[in-house]
């Protein structure tokens, strides 16, 4: 009996305390790259290939093709972007240029 009543408190204290709490990813607004890589990108404006140089830290927009908004990579709005919807870029004035509206939430 009291081997159960210690479970049933270690139990409850561990679920008291958040070791069994779900913790929401969020994803940093900006991309560190590990290696020198070279990729081709979709964006606003077509394709791209680029070329990261080690531990290089930049921005990256989300777009949604739909709506025409662009956000951080943060934002709660670009998570909800269907796949078949975004783009990836790097360039706040080409998104702007290509007729893309900063979000009204994160306001990239």
């Amino acid at each position: 009996m009291k081997k159960i009543c210690a479970i049933f408190f270690i139990i409850i204290f561990s679920l008291l305390s958040g070791c069994a709490e779900k913790s929401e990813f969020s994803p940093p607004p900006y991309a560190i790259i590990e290696e020198p890589t070279e990729y081709t990108v979709r964006t606003a404006d077509g394709y791209r290939d680029y070329n990261y140089k080690k531990n290089e830290k930049e921005i990256i927009y989300y777009g949604n093709k739909k709506t025409k908004v662009f956000h951080y990579s943060d934002c709660k709005y670009s998570m909800k972007i269907n796949e078949t919807s975004i783009i990836f870029d790097r360039n706040r004035d080409i998104l702007v240029s290509k007729g893309y509206t900063p979000c009204g939430y994160c306001k990239p």
